[in-house]
């Protein structure tokens, strides 16, 4: 990987986090599980910083923002929380105007993502590579720099990335990246998650 590579991480506050599993989690239980979720991600990506890309979070948090700090990563400051495409777009202009070649957008919840797949996922020499989710999202996307051809989080976002891209002329790719395609964004993934991993499970325990 020559190319200077920026790993952009979009992160809400924890309180507003993870309203998907409002019926089965509190508050609090959601903003902590949010929290940790938050340090296990850039535990996992600081090791890259040293393999030659630099990492950052992207959020309008305090709370946030001093996480990101106290763990040595870079803060880029949303003016205001205004969805994960605005945080994406807002990613991509500071990265091109502090003169990256590349930009990875990586989601802060991955259950559990391994370095091979990450380095699958930056080694991809093609202009727009986007992992898919299981369930048709967006779970990482590496665009190089400028990028316009627009971001499309939600349902089915992996296609609509990959035909936008086509679109504006440029050539996209699917990377599979399996441990990649998990997120923890609903009940059906919260019961295996908290079986697997005592962090979770703890996370969610209302004391």
């Amino acid at each position: 990987m020559t190319a200077r590579t920026l790993i952009a991480v979009p992160v809400k506050d924890p309180s507003v986090a993870k309203v998907r599993l409002a019926s089965d989690l509190s508050k609090p239980a959601r903003s902590r599980l949010a929290s940790v979720m938050l340090r296990r991600t850039l535990v996992f990506l600081a090791p890259g910083i040293r393999a030659g890309w630099d990492l950052a979070v992207v959020t309008s948090s305090t709370q946030v923002a001093r996480v990101a700090q106290a763990m040595g990563v870079n803060v880029i400051r949303e003016q205001c929380a205004a969805g994960l495409n605005s945080a994406g777009d807002e990613a991509i202009d500071w990265a091109d105007r502090a003169g990256y070649e590349r930009l990875a957008l990586i989601p802060s919840d991955l259950i559990d993502p391994i370095a091979e797949d990450l380095a699958r996922l930056l080694a991809s020499n093609t202009q727009v590579t986007i992992c898919p989710a299981h369930d048709g999202g967006t779970n990482a996307l590496v665009v190089t720099l400028p990028y316009s051809a627009g971001l499309f989080y939600g349902p089915n976002s992996a296609q609509l990335h990959y035909d936008a891209a086509k679109a504006a002329g440029l050539t996209p790719s699917f990377c599979y990246a399996k441990s990649f395609q998990y997120d923890l964004d609903t009940a059906a993934q919260l019961g295996p998650a908290i079986r697997e991993y005592p962090d979770l499970a703890q996370a969610i325990r209302d004391n």
